[in-house]
């Protein structure tokens, strides 16, 4: 079994370890790419600044790989669930960025971060009633979308 898979205390440290790894990679190279150039709703006085928003998204991170070992651990002989919408999330997630202010398009954003909000909102209630802390640890990703989201509907009515 890969250190991942493990429900012990082992496994939630590889989980969050992990999650870590990636959201701190895709930070990197969002820093290393071209940091000064964001699209215009960075203008906005309630957008928090870039290295607020990597906090965040780190923090993010923490709560999916929590989300996941929850959903791993056992009862009754067998997993709660599978762990694999979690996992699918996070990928969307590491996109972020990609089609938010990579593609400097607040339409494509607003998109984005609905139908990245919508897949949040369906992990949760899949994990709801398998784990209730696994919802609960993926609840934070649903309400900073939100605010994202908030922001980017505002960039694009300015428009």
């Amino acid at each position: 079994m890969l250190p991942i898979n493990q429900t012990d205390r082992k496994g939630l440290i590889w989980n969050i370890g992990l999650a870590l790894f990636a959201v701190l990679l895709t930070n990197g190279l969002i820093a290393i790419a071209n940091p000064r150039e964001m699209s215009s709703y960075q203008e906005s006085p309630l957008t928090p600044p870039g290295f607020v928003i990597g906090i965040v998204w780190t923090w993010l991170f923490v709560c999916m790989g929590c989300a996941r070992w929850y959903l791993l651990q056992i009862r009754n002989g067998r997993a709660v669930a599978s762990s694999a919408p979690v996992l699918w999330l996070a990928l969307f997630c590491l996109a972020y960025p990609a089609y938010t202010v990579g593609l400097r398009s607040e339409i494509i954003g607003l998109i984005g971060n609905v139908l990245t909000l919508l897949f949040t909102l369906g992990v949760i209630a899949y994990s709801y009633p398998r784990s209730r802390p696994a919802a609960l640890w993926t609840a934070p990703i649903a309400l900073w979308l939100t605010y994202a989201s908030f922001l980017t509907a505002l960039a694009v009515r300015s428009q």
